[in-house]
């Protein structure tokens, strides 16, 4: 499906709600923290070998794991709806930094103004991800670098999730509104940014394999950009 047709606003709230109760769970932040830095931390750094300490860095749907954390150098911008119930429940847990609670769709920050956007498993439990792509295709500067962190299914699971979600919501994943395929992200993200590098992070084998998300990680840049694959 070349766009995912939006989510409606109680839908969205309880994607929300399930998302704040998973993360009240015991030692669920020092577990997602590992994996995130395990699995994403290098290739942030990487991508941000560049930058300096003026650069600044938005992590959009940062959730409490704020993998931006990760990136040594710049000064970080953390957004995310849920923020502040994420600050009431790990009050010592969260980095230093700027929080703004608000949606990813409606960021209230000049045009180009960051150096590196990311986005790290936050792009499918938005409520509209076409319209949070167009937020931070506003917010990235011409020279920027957006990268995004996503599970990704076979076409035939992602349109299995889909008619669950439309025709079946009684046995549908509440925390996870949008499943997308590869070719799917692909063409979404293409309406906004030019795609310069596809990391395919390794998954658990397994006979169940196939019906798996597999993360993967666009390094994209503005499309009246000119660049090279990022090496």
């Amino acid at each position: 499906m070349a766009h995912h047709e939006p989510i409606s606003k109680s839908r969205w709230i309880v994607a929300q709600k399930t998302e704040a109760s998973y993360w009240r769970g015991a030692e669920v932040l020092q577990r997602e923290i590992a994996r995130i830095e395990q699995r994403f931390a290098p290739i942030l750094s990487r991508v941000a070998e560049k930058l300096d300490e003026t650069s600044n860095i938005l992590d959009v749907g940062c959730g409490p794991t704020c993998p931006a954390q990760f990136i040594e150098q710049g000064k970080k911008t953390y957004v995310d709806p849920l923020l502040d119930e994420f600050r009431r429940t790990y009050p010592a847990g969260l980095p230093k930094g700027k929080f703004i609670t608000c949606l990813a769709e409606d960021i209230h920050l000049p045009d180009a103004s960051f150096d590196l956007i990311l986005s790290i498993h936050a792009l499918d439990k938005m409520h509209n991800p076409e319209l949070a792509l167009n937020e931070i295709e506003r917010l990235l500067k011409p020279s920027g670098v957006f990268v995004l962190g996503i599970s990704l299914y076979s076409a035939m699971v992602a349109r299995f999730h889909y008619y669950i979600e439309k025709y079946l919501p009684g046995v549908r994943d509440d925390a996870k509104p949008y499943f997308y395929c590869p070719h799917g992200i692909r063409n979404t993200l293409e309406r906004h940014f030019t795609i310069s590098e596809v990391v395919m992070l390794p998954v658990n084998r397994s006979l169940t394999s196939f019906v798996q998300g597999q993360d993967h990680v666009f390094i994209c840049t503005r499309k009246n950009h000119n660049s090279q694959k990022l090496e």
